[in-house]
């Protein structure tokens, strides 16, 4: 077991005093920048302990809200894993002098930006300090709000994040173009094996924007269906572009092979899908969001239940994320893949950062916490699922 690092250990690594070390790591007044920054990297570099560096890098308790979607109804699948990455990072830093206050909101990603706003009137109202806030930001709207309190003085953390801001503490790298270029990349290889060719995608399918309220006329099948999210939100809109982008690099200009719903219910999904099926099978269909993953691979093995002779037809789905829910799709053949970022990692890594932030080991902000992208299939879903139990049960 290797020895404790001690700040004795930090001022003989960078060359300095013990109470230059003392001032850098507590914030305080009598220490160049680059001194600073120096023993800030040996501090890092070195492993040392949050538990010890706490007390001297901040004597008052450090004050973090957390705000996001109650992880209930369609906002489970998403939610769910990030709250629970965030509880697990939360019991870690209550033992280090931070006081973590969750706040699910009954609001959903789509009115995220009603949430701020109230949670910034009662930050007025109650005078209350808040050092750190975590919460997400996919709209314009939002991205108002969060500045607003970034300059009020409190360090942002978003755990999903497709707009520029500048001011943030960090932000999780969601890949969401690579996500949609992914999933077509996927379709185009199931439509390749079904025979699908770039002649036959322009001849047979005419393509179109679906958006809430319009019926697609029966008969008229659409190639690849798109069911997007709405698109005020930036990830539906970067998610369409790189899998219309994709698909061009793929099969040439024959964009007219993708029919794209966005901004429809999940009543209003179900219901397009089984007047589609009711016809004749799409040649592959991708989701982009959580939900709407859940919604298509359920309605899709409910109509082949009902007509077992025809599964043969069941079109291919390639969903985003990863939550128990998934596990009969992948087992009766109707989800093909699903791509991933670790929510729970997600959740941890965020809350980790901003305590690294608010108490001066990553003083620059603007951090872009890296997390891979994972195509989960069958053979596959289950180890990814039990990873993220085993991690669960472990909280610290």
């Amino acid at each position: 077991m290797e020895p404790k690092v001690t700040i004795k250990d930090i001022a003989k690594n960078t060359g300095t005093s013990v109470a230059s070390v003392h001032r850098a790591l507590h914030g305080g007044s009598g220490v160049g920048k680059d001194l600073r920054r120096r023993i800030l990297e040996e501090a890092k570099r070195c492993h040392y302990q949050f538990d010890e560096t706490a007390s001297l890098m901040r004597r008052s308790t450090i004050h973090i809200t957390v705000l996001l979607p109650r992880p209930e109804n369609n906002e489970r699948f998403y939610y769910h894993g990030l709250w629970q990455g965030i509880a697990r990072e939360a019991a870690r830093l209550q033992r280090v002098k931070a006081s973590v206050r969750m706040v699910e909101t009954s609001y959903g990603v789509d009115q995220i930006a009603k949430a701020l706003e109230m949670l910034y009137d009662e930050m007025d109202q109650q005078n209350e300090r808040m050092d750190g806030l975590v919460t997400i930001c996919d709209d314009e709207e939002s991205a108002v709000w969060i500045r607003r309190f970034i300059r009020r003085g409190t360090a942002v953390a978003l755990v999903d994040r497709s707009l520029p801001i500048e001011g943030i503490a960090c932000s999780v790298a969601v890949g969401v173009a690579d996500m949609g270029r992914a999933a077509m990349e996927l379709a185009a290889l199931y439509c390749f094996r079904e025979g699908t060719s770039s002649r036959s995608l322009q001849r047979d399918f005419p393509g179109r924007f679906v958006n809430a309220g319009q019926e697609y006329p029966i008969g008229q099948q659409p190639g690849i269906v798109l069911v997007n999210s709405s698109r005020h939100r930036s990830s539906a809109r970067v998610f369409s572009d790189a899998a219309r982008e994709r698909m061009r690099q793929i099969w040439g200009e024959c964009e007219q092979g993708l029919t794209e719903y966005s901004e429809v219910t999940e009543q209003e999904v179900r219901s397009i899908l089984r007047n589609i099926l009711q016809t004749a099978s799409p040649a592959a269909v991708i989701t982009a969001s959580a939900r709407s993953t859940f919604w298509v691979c359920d309605e899709i093995s409910r109509f082949y239940d009902q007509y077992p002779h025809r599964r043969r037809e069941r079109p291919p789905v390639i969903g985003t994320d990863l939550y128990p829910e998934q596990a009969r799709f992948f087992e009766d053949g109707t989800l093909k893949a699903t791509i991933y970022q670790s929510h729970l990692t997600s959740g941890e890594q965020c809350m980790s950062h901003l305590f690294d932030h608010l108490v001066g080991l990553d003083s620059a902000g603007g951090t872009v916490l890296p997390q891979p992208l994972c195509i989960i299939m069958k053979d596959n879903y289950r180890s990814f699922l039990a990873n993220d139990l085993h991690k669960n049960k472990m909280i610290v």
